[in-house]
């Protein structure tokens, strides 16, 4: 009976612990959004101190492009203004996609980030930020980067006026049929027509033909090769 009594008062004290926990942590989480909107309002300002200010003493900061190391916020900042120098008109936006709790005091930020400049092209970038709390203060410890890829340039502005092709057709009369299919490729640079000349139940002739804008020329230009050799 005694076993009895005692449950609903540990349940109850795990509970207790598990919201305060929750709570804890969510009080947390706003603190490091709350940083993260800090952080992109002082880079927009190129206030490196603000920003130095907000890495923990030990952290070493590394610039993605000359590989340098920076330890300590005196360092830190320098190494901001330097990165700054000659971009003035950069802008810094962000998208925070989760924060994930390690433990109490350690923290993971992932999300994207976006650079755009007046006369530049925008750079953009998956991130991971981790930070670390010290003395009731998160800082942040580390981030990594990778950079999206450059999609290649396209040629459809100049090709869309065929867009009708795409598409499969049919062809026949009583002695033949001819059947045609047309796709763009990868990035809408190409079309691909492929086609086929059946008399009866056999295959007469087939091919294929490339379809492309010549950059030189500035006109549109086609390939076509046929199963005779042609």
């Amino acid at each position: 009976m005694q076993a009895q009594h005692l449950l609903p008062a540990v349940v109850a004290a795990y509970l207790a612990t598990a919201s305060l926990t929750f709570a804890d942590q969510a009080a947390d989480e706003a603190t490091i959004r709350a940083n993260a909107a800090k952080y992109v309002e002082s880079y927009n300002r190129r206030d490196s101190k603000t920003m130095a200010s907000m890495w923990s003493p030990e952290a070493v900061y590394i610039d993605d492009e000359t590989g340098e190391k920076a330890v300590g916020h005196d360092a830190i900042a320098r190494q901001l203004d330097h990165e700054f120098a000659g971009s003035e008109d950069a802008k810094l936006t962000i998208h925070i996609d989760s924060i994930d709790f390690l433990s109490p005091n350690v923290a993971v930020e992932k999300g994207t980030a976006e650079v755009t400049y007046g006369k530049r092209p925008t750079e953009k970038s998956a991130y991971t930020a981790v930070h670390v709390k010290r003395d009731s203060k998160w800082m942040l410890d580390r981030v990594s980067e990778i950079e999206e890829p450059t999609p290649p340039p396209s040629n459809y502005e100049h090709l869309k006026k065929l867009d009708w092709m795409i598409g499969s057709w049919v062809d026949k009369d009583d002695n033949a049929t001819i059947q045609t299919d047309c796709e763009w490729t990868k990035n809408r640079n190409f079309m691909t027509r492929s086609f086929a000349v059946a008399i009866g139940d056999k295959v007469h002739a087939s091919g294929m033909q490339i379809i492309g804008w010549d950059p030189i020329a500035k006109q549109i230009r086609s390939w076509v090769f046929d199963s005779n050799g042609g």
